[in-house]
């Protein structure tokens, strides 16, 4: 069976946060510090380098949620790099030879509930703020709204972005691997690997920004638009280098070690020399993971 080998869980590390969060029916002393509840993710899928610090922790709820929402508004400005969604930087010539597909996978890939689906994303682009229909189609118009929101620094917006993620992940439920799939996507009418990818790949930029990196970045905001605003020439020149020896050499090779690799190294060592590790780390995997799908043995390591 060619699905995807993403396996959703219907609760993660933002549901977690939101539930540990929550105001509770006697005072909370301004100096307590809110204990972090347990992951309940039964998904067989792990990052490949969760890092091995504390996580650093707030000492007021307020400032928690506001440190939580402006750094995530800030991520998407960490660098250019930040949420990259690969495709969108393809033509459909160069995503078919770099994503060879034949008509017998196609065919094995089926959405268990085309319906459900439909419904599933009417809504999450309904919560977005479009007022016309959209689907997987628009995936380059729905990647832009996610991107604006998440630039703006109102804690408000990244809140609503990762809540607007799980009621989708929750409406699909055990569908989700069959839909949200490349195989059948592909199969659906004016599918083009120019659309389908870009919509597979931000599910999964969403996937770890609200859900193993939401933990890691949360207290690190003020010194990430720090780094940001300090090294944006150095960040736009580390994506400019990618893309120039990627068109120099071809798509179907960005896994060697002089691409992807060197790319979100470049973009580490920025991070990590100003906030330290942890920062780094993040801004390593969060490029890694537009291209986890295929090229599984990049790695980011803490250094």
């Amino acid at each position: 069976m060619c699905v995807e080998e993403l396996v959703v869980h219907p609760v993660d590390h933002f549901f977690n946060f939101l539930e540990a969060t929550k105001p509770q029916k006697h005072t909370i002393p301004s100096r307590s510090v809110p204990q972090a509840v347990p992951s309940r993710r039964s998904d067989k899928r792990s990052y490949r380098c969760a890092p091995r610090w504390p996580i650093p922790t707030t000492t007021n709820l307020p400032e928690m949620f506001l440190r939580t929402s402006v750094v995530l508004g800030a991520l998407v400005a960490l660098a250019s790099a930040t949420f990259e969604v690969p495709s969108l930087l393809m033509t459909e010539e160069t995503l078919q030879a770099l994503y060879p597909l034949n008509e017998a996978a196609v065919a094995q890939g089926k959405c268990a509930n085309s319906v459900q689906f439909s419904a599933c994303q009417a809504n999450f682009y309904e919560d977005l703020g479009f007022t016309v229909p959209l689907s997987f189609r628009n995936s380059s118009r729905i990647t832009k709204a996610v991107q604006d929101l998440l630039k703006k620094t109102d804690f408000q917006n990244v809140i609503n972005v990762c809540s607007w993620r799980q009621k989708f992940y929750s409406c699909m439920g055990a569908i989700y691997p069959t839909c949200v799939n490349r195989y059948s996507l592909l199969g659906e009418h004016d599918a083009t690997w120019s659309n389908v990818m870009p919509f597979i790949q931000l599910w999964e930029h969403l996937d770890f920004l609200c859900n193993a990196g939401f933990d890691i970045i949360q207290p690190l905001w003020v010194c990430n638009a720090r780094v940001e605003a300090a090294n944006q020439t150095q960040i736009d020149q580390c994506r400019q280098t990618f893309q120039n020896t990627v068109n120099s050499a071809n798509w179907s090779h960005i896994c060697d070690k002089n691409l992807v690799p060197q790319y979100a190294q470049c973009v580490q060592k920025i991070a990590s020399a100003g906030c330290g590790p942890a920062l780094g780390w993040f801004a390593c995997e969060d490029v890694r993971v537009g291209y986890a799908r295929d090229c599984p043995a990049i790695r980011c390591d803490v250094v």
